[in-house]
């Protein structure tokens, strides 16, 4: 898909989950390279100060910096109401070794609070970053039940040693809408 298209269908912004670490910040960054405006959520949010300074002068994209603990069970909803005045049409949210129990249950809540949203837009997806080989049937599942809605739900197998996180999201990002399950490999 070109890019226009991509951010046409997907955009204008974006929920990018897992910021702190590969490859959640080169997700961020090809997604304000293709114009899209970010909601980066992180424990930290002054850490990835210099990450959003530098998409906003280099991309000239809006990056919104919110703090969140991913542990706190109602953090998708204290997310969803800073979100309020955002066109959210993309989250990408990562499932890591050591957490799959709880990164499944939080991209559950999140395609949850954030259905309504993502229904009204009629165009709208999720990808599914996994790093555990777990998630898989998940990503299957919330596919199948969400595409009848315009809702893309694309999981991204990878190895969490990769060490090609641009690879992996440029593969991404071109088979999401075309393909429910990619699998990564270096």
């Amino acid at each position: 898909m070109h890019p226009y298209e991509f951010l046409k269908r997907y955009g204008p912004a974006a929920l990018v989950m897992e910021v702190t670490g590969e490859p959640g910040e080169a997700f961020a960054a090809e997604l304000a390279k293709g114009g899209f405006d970010l909601v980066l959520p992180s424990a930290d949010p002054a850490a990835l100060e210099p990450l959003a300074a530098r998409l906003r002068d280099h991309e000239g994209v809006e990056v919104d910096l919110r703090e969140g603990d991913i542990d706190d069970p109602r953090f998708p909803e204290a997310l969803y109401s800073v979100c309020r005045g955002r066109d959210i049409g993309l989250i990408i949210c990562g499932i890591e070794p050591g957490h799959p129990r709880m990164a499944g249950s939080l991209l559950s809540s999140l395609t949850r609070v954030f259905m309504p949203r993502l229904r009204a837009r009629r165009h709208a997806g999720v990808i599914v970053v996994d790093l555990t080989g777990k998630a898989r049937r998940l990503g299957e599942t919330l596919a199948h039940e969400l595409k009848p809605e315009g809702i893309d739900v694309m999981t991204v197998r990878a190895d969490p040693s990769a060490d090609e996180p641009r690879a992996l999201v440029k593969l991404s990002l071109e088979h999401m809408g075309h393909d429910q399950y990619v699998a990564f490999e270096a």
